[in-house]
Parts: C-alpha cells; sequence; structure tokens
C-alpha cells in the first residue's frame, strides 16, 4: 500500500511536466511517385516544382549513383522539402516538413500534385 501511495504522489508530482504542450512540433508528410527512369530528369523536375513554390533556399543535392536526394528550405516559411529519386527503386519519395500543420499539409498536397 505504502508503494502505491508513493507511487501515485511521483505520478502527480511529474504531471505538470506531462500536461504541458510541446511549444513546437514538427510535422511531416510524405508520398511515393513511381516511374522515375532517369536521375536527372527526377533531380530536375524536384527543383522544378520545388522553385515553383516557394523552396529557394539552401539548395542541395547530395548522393550518388542510384540515389539522390535534393533538399530546400521555403523562401519565407518554416517548411523544407526533401525529394529522394532512386532509378533503382523507379521512384522518387517526396518529403515536406514544418511547423505548422495546415502549413505542412497545403504543401505536400500542392507539391505532390505538381511531380
Amino acid at each position: 500500500m505504502r508503494q502505491a501511495l508513493a507511487s501515485v504522489f511521483a505520478s502527480a508530482a511529474l504531471a505538470p511536466f506531462w500536461s504541458q504542450p510541446a511549444q513546437a512540433i514538427p510535422h511531416v508528410y510524405a508520398g511515393l511517385v513511381l516511374g522515375v527512369n532517369s536521375m536527372q530528369a527526377c533531380l530536375s523536375q524536384a527543383e522544378k516544382i520545388a522553385k515553383k513554390n516557394g523552396f529557394t533556399d539552401n539548395i542541395e543535392v547530395v548522393g550518388s549513383g542510384s540515389m539522390q536526394d535534393f533538399h530546400a528550405d521555403h523562401n519565407d516559411k518554416p517548411l523544407s522539402i526533401t525529394v529522394s529519386c532512386s532509378t533503382k527503386l523507379g521512384g522518387a519519395a517526396i518529403a515536406v516538413a514544418g511547423m505548422n500543420n495546415d502549413d505542412t499539409f497545403a504543401m505536400i498536397r500542392k507539391v505532390y500534385d505538381d511531380f
């Protein structure tokens, strides 16, 4: 009984920390597009769509061979995009991350539809 009470009091003492909402929660949405046959075409399409939707900052392409990733940050919103092109898998994984759920979801829909 004493252990049970101690456990309840310990839980009650920690409860204020658990009940506090997080100050910032990143949101990530992703999708996959099939039909990637050319690495250059996939990366060019990723850059074109990213720029069309405002992802013009910190653009970089990393990787080599049959797997390369395009990354960019949005020019005025806390959003970033990654497109992982894979000729081995024949697809491109598209992900948008952001701090606001509504903005992030709206952007993945636009980017995915454009791809």
